[in-house]
């Protein structure tokens, strides 16, 4: 029988431990509010006057993230932040964050809707 080597006591310390999930969730909701100018909502949208998980004066975000293969966007889904939003007088957005996305993948992305996406098109031909 083989003994077991014991272990250096300060490898734990150095080992680099993985990010709880809520720590993945924050990470994510503050850089979705970063990428709007806006900041992240503590809570996940629980608190009154707070809904959503972040905002900046001209978006809502709400936030998903999945570390399997794929996500099915739900009408929930849409219908909670479009009327957050709206009721703001706000753009609604998904962020969406995929935490196993490959290299050549990006790990972000973004649903607005259709008249949003018109309106970043019309924008970018102005300029």
């Amino acid at each position: 029988m083989k003994k077991n080597k014991p272990e250096n006591p300060l490898a734990s310390f150095m080992r680099i431990r993985p990010q709880s999930s809520y720590q993945k969730v924050e990470e994510h909701e503050g850089d979705a509010a970063n990428s709007v100018g806006g900041q992240r909502h503590i809570g996940s949208g629980r608190l009154q006057g707070l809904k959503s998980d972040a905002s900046s004066d001209e978006y809502q975000v709400e936030c998903k993230q999945t570390s399997k293969q794929s996500l099915s966007v739900t009408l929930e889904w849409l219908e909670k932040i479009s009327t957050e939003a709206m009721g703001r007088g706000k753009v609604p957005i998904m962020h969406f964050r995929f935490l196993n996305a490959p290299p050549q993948v990006s790990k972000d992305w973004v649903l607005v809707p259709e008249w949003q996406w018109k309106r970043i098109l019309n924008d970018a031909k102005k300029d």
